[in-house]
C-alpha cells in the first residue's frame, strides 16, 4: 500500500521532519565573544563589548543603536586600547562591523566612529591572537571609506598573516646563508618542519554556519591524523588548532550563494607554545560546497527544480519502487525546502594546506600509530578470507579491506566514538527519507546502502559517515567472520567512499559513484578509529590474490595495493 499524498505534503510543509536531528541546518546561536558578556560589567571594556554587540545585532536599527552607544562611551573616555580573549581591539571590531552590509545610517556612523577611534589613539596595527590587523579584517569588507581611513593612519597587514612577507623572509634567510657560504645555514633555513603544501587533517570542535556565525567568532579544531614529513611526525593527532571566522554570509535569496572563510592560524602544543601558520582550508569532507583556497561557497539554487527532482525521483524509484509514483506529489515543495546555507557541526573533517614553510615550536616526543608486523598465523588467516563481496545478482563488487578483532560491543563503540552512524535498512521509509534529503540538498546520516552480500549473507552491520549531502559519504559493510582468530571474534569489512550520484548507466537509473582509489577509504576508517583510542594495534597484511585493478558491480574502477587493515579493538 502506498502512503497517502497527504503524508508527503505534510513532510514538505512542516510536519515531522524525516531528516535526522543531527543533520538539521537551522540557525543556532553563534559563539558569543567574551567582550559581549563584559560590556555591562566593566567600564574599561564597555566600548569593546558594545562594538562587539553591534556586530552581532540581527536588525540594522539595533546595530545602529549600539554604534550610538559606543560613540557616547568613546566621548566619555572609553578605553581604545583594550582587547578581548581573541586579541581583538575596539578598532578591530569597528572594522568587523563593516563586513556586514547594513542599511540606513549605519555605514556613515561607522565611518565616523572609526575616524574617532583612530584620533583617540587606537593602535592601527594591533594584531589579534592570530596575527590579523584591522587592515587584514578590512579585506573582507566592501567599505572603501574604512579602508582609506586605515591606510591614511598608516595601517599595514599583520606580518605573520601576510604570506608574501613571510615568503620573502624565508627566502632572505636562505639567500643570506648562501652568500655567506654557510652550507649548514642553508640546510637549516630550508629544513622546515612543515614544508609548503603540507596537508593537515583537522576536525571542527566548534560550529560554523553561514546563517548564524559572525565574523570574529572563534574557530576551533583538532588535528586528527599524524602529520608526517619524510617519515618524521611533526604534528601529533589531538593537537588543537585555533583560528577565526573571517566571513560568514547567508544566502539571502536564490540569486546569492552562502559564503564562509575560516582562517586557522595557530597550532597549540602540549607545553602551551603556539606555532603560527599560514594555512588555507582546501577541502571539507563530504560537503556539497565548493572550496578554493579558504573560500567556502555554498550551493547555487538549481536552474531547473523539476529536472533536479526528476533525477532524484527516478533514482529513489529505482532503489525503492513504491516511492516512485508519489514523488510528483511533493515536487511543488522543492524550492521552498531546498537547503543552501553552509552549516558545519562539530565533528566535520577538513583539510588545511600549509602555504609558507614553517618550523614547529614543539615536535612530538614519540611516534604514534605505527603498524605492527603481522605474525605468520595472521597472514594465513587474512588470506583465507573472501576477497570480494557480491551484488544481489551475484556479480563481484567491492573488495574486502578490513578485519576487526574483538567483540561486537567493541566494534560498535569504536565506530560510534569516531562519529560513524549505523545505516538504516533499505525500505520504503528509509527510501523516502533519502529522497527528501536529496531533494532538500541535505545529509541523511542513517541513509540506507545497496545490498551487497558476503558468501550469500547480508551484512551484520553497516556504518557510514556523512556531512551535509546524500551524494557523498564514507561507508563500510561488516560481516561476522565464520572463524575466530586467536580465540577472538573477527569481523570482515568492505569500505568505499561515495563521491557523487550518477544516472543513466546501462541497466541502472541511479547509483553512487565511488572513489576508485579504495585505499583512501581504508586510510579514512583506520585513522578515524585510531583517533578514538579504542584500537590497541593494527597491521596491514598483503594479499597477493587481490586484483590491483578491477571493477565493482556498477562498473566503477577499483584500484588498490591489495592489503587488508587488521585492527585489534580494545
Amino acid at each position: 500500500m502506498q502512503p497517502p499524498v497527504s503524508l508527503i505534503l505534510a513532510v514538505f510543509l512542516g510536519g515531522a521532519s524525516p531528516v535526522d536531528p543531527a543533520e538539521s541546518t537551522g540557525p543556532a546561536p553563534a559563539t558569543q565573544p567574551a567582550a559581549v558578556a563584559a560590556a555591562q560589567t566593566s567600564p574599561s571594556t564597555a566600548l569593546l563589548g558594545t562594538l562587539t554587540q553591534a556586530s552581532r545585532a540581527s536588525k540594522d536599527s539595533e546595530a545602529t543603536d549600539y554604534l550610538e552607544k559606543a560613540s557616547d562611551i568613546l566621548s566619555a573616555g572609553g578605553d581604545v586600547g583594550t582587547c578581548d580573549a581573541e586579541g581583538l581591539t575596539p578598532l578591530h571590531w569597528a572594522i568587523i562591523n563593516g563586513i556586514s552590509t547594513r542599511k540606513g545610517d549605519f555605514g556613515r556612523d561607522l565611518e565616523d566612529l572609526t575616524q574617532r577611534l583612530l584620533a583617540a589613539g587606537a593602535d592601527v596595527n594591533a594584531e589579534d591572537r592570530y596575527g590579523n590587523t584591522p587592515l587584514d579584517w578590512q579585506s573582507f569588507s566592501n567599505s572603501d571609506a574604512l579602508q582609506n581611513a586605515l591606510i591614511e593612519a598608516g595601517a599595514e597587514n599583520g606580518h605573520s598573516q601576510d604570506e608574501t612577507l613571510r615568503l620573502i623572509d624565508y627566502l632572505d634567510k636562505v639567500a643570506a646563508a648562501a652568500e655567506a657560504g654557510e652550507i649548514e645555514g642553508v640546510r637549516s633555513a630550508l629544513a622546515a618542519d612543515l614544508p609548503c603544501g603540507t596537508e593537515i587533517q583537522i576536525r571542527l570542535t566548534t560550529r560554523a554556519a553561514s546563517n548564524s556565525s559572525r565574523p570574529g567568532d572563534p574557530a576551533r579544531a583538532v588535528v586528527t591524523v599524524p602529520v608526517m614529513v619524510e617519515d618524521r611526525m611533526v604534528v601529533a593527532p589531538g593537537t588543537p588548532v585555533e583560528g577565526s571566522m573571517m566571513l560568514a554570509r547567508r544566502a539571502k535569496d536564490k540569486y546569492q550563494q552562502a559564503v564562509m572563510f575560516l582562517d586557522f592560524a595557530n597550532l597549540v602544543h602540549a607545553n602551551g607554545q603556539r606555532t603560527r601558520l599560514a594555512t588555507r582550508v582546501v577541502e571539507v569532507d563530504n560537503s556539497r560546497e565548493t572550496v578554493h583556497s579558504g573560500w567556502i561557497v555554498g550551493a547555487p539554487f538549481p536552474n531547473s527544480v523539476l529536472s533536479k527532482v526528476g533525477m532524484v525521483g527516478s533514482g529513489i524509484g529505482y532503489a525503492v519502487p513504491l516511492v516512485g509514483p508519489i514523488v510528483q506529489a511533493a515536487t511543488f515543495g522543492f524550492g521552498r525546502t531546498y537547503s543552501r546555507e553552509i552549516v558545519y557541526e562539530p565533528g566535520v573533517d577538513m583539510t588545511l594546506k600549509v602555504l609558507i614553510p614553517e618550523k614547529v615550536a614543539e615536535l612530538p616526543s614519540s611516534p604514534v600509530w605505527t603498524p605492527i608486523a603481522a605474525p605468520p598465523a595472521l597472514v594465513e588467516f587474512v588470506n583465507a578470507q573472501p576477497l570480494r563481496v557480491q551484488a544481489k545478482n551475484g556479480v563481484p563488487s567491492d573488495l574486502t579491506n578490513f578485519a576487526f578483532i574483538g567483540t561486537r560491543e567493541q566494534l560498535v563503540a569504536a565506530f560510534e566514538s569516531g562519529g560513524w552512524i549505523e545505516a538504516a535498512k533499505l525500505g520504503l521509509k528509509s527510501g523516502l527519507k533519502s529522497f527528501i534529503a536529496t531533494a532538500q540538498n541535505r545529509g541523511y546520516g542513517a541513509a540506507p546502502v545497496s545490498l551487497l552480500t558476503l558468501n550469500g549473507r547480508d551484512p551484520d552491520i553497516v556504518y557510514q559517515k556523512q556531512n551535509n549531502t546524500f551524494a557523498k559519504r564514507h561507508h563500510i559493510r561488516i560481516w561476522h567472520a565464520d572463524a575466530p582468530y586467536d580465540g577472538r571474534d573477527v569481523w570482515i569489512g568492505a569500505g568505499t567512499h561515495d563521491i557523487g550520484i550518477r544516472a543513466e548507466r546501462s541497466g541502472t537509473k541511479w547509483y553512487h559513484k565511488i572513489d576508485s582509489m579504495v585505499d583512501h577509504e581504508r586510510a579514512k576508517v583506520l585513522n578515524d578509529l585510531l583517533f578514538t583510542g579504542l584500537v590497541a594495534d593494527y597491521s596491514l597484511v598483503d594479499r597477493p590474490a587481490v586484483p590491483r585493478a578491477t571493477q565493482n558491480a556498477t562498473g566503477d574502477t577499483v584500484k588498490t595495493d591489495g592489503r587488508m587493515a587488521v585492527l585489534w579493538l580494545r
